[in-house]
């Protein structure tokens, strides 16, 4: 059985996502929280944390190419499974990382009058503190902050076709093996350097 618990672990991963979301492109480690949670699934362990911090009945979710994680997600979380372009939450295992363009185009951006009904995506990447370096500014961060992810993908024109549409648009957490979590909220505007 995992040494995650459902409920402390849970609040603490979450307030860790918020505060990643309120101040976008800073990096935070969640290994000290996500380490205990191993459910067997082919996913970081952080990212079957934030599976279970942030899915319920209430919502629902897509786990973008791999039927196996799916089903053992359905399971554990009692949560609603969703074509990408219905769910609320996009999930993208390692394997599948260069799919994230694609993605992109396909998941829900919400409505004018309804911005929240978009998707999150949550994708496993290479690395949060190395590779390609973006620039990024908005809400949450002083004038500009510098990025670098590594991620097999060219992602970045795809989400800035997503999300041209201020409120509507998707937000993205990126993940990578050393339990690092970067933020990239719809309201944060990205180049590459």
């Amino acid at each position: 059985m995992s040494k995650f618990h459902r409920v402390f672990d849970t609040q603490q991963l979450f307030r860790q996502l918020l505060d990643s979301m309120s101040y976008a492109a800073s990096v935070k480690n969640v290994h000290s929280i996500c380490n205990g949670c191993d459910y067997a699934m082919d996913l970081y362990k952080s990212t079957q944390a934030i599976a279970i911090s942030l899915l319920d009945t209430d919502t629902s979710y897509c786990v973008y190419g791999d039927k196996n994680i799916d089903e053992k997600m359905a399971m554990i979380t009692y949560c609603q499974r969703k074509n990408v372009d219905e769910a609320d939450y996009i999930f993208i295992a390692y394997d599948n990382q260069f799919e994230l363009a694609h993605v992109l185009e396909q998941a829900k951006v919400g409505t004018l009058i309804d911005p929240h009904k978009s998707a999150t995506i949550i994708v496993e990447c290479n690395s949060c503190t190395a590779g390609k370096t973006y620039r990024c500014k908005g809400p949450g961060i002083k004038d500009t902050k510098d990025i670098k992810i590594n991620i097999n993908c060219d992602w970045l024109e795809a989400r800035n076709e997503t999300n041209i549409e201020f409120p509507m648009g998707v937000d993205i957490i990126f993940l990578d093996k050393n339990y690092n979590l970067l933020a990239l909220p719809r309201t944060t505007q990205v180049e590459r350097i």
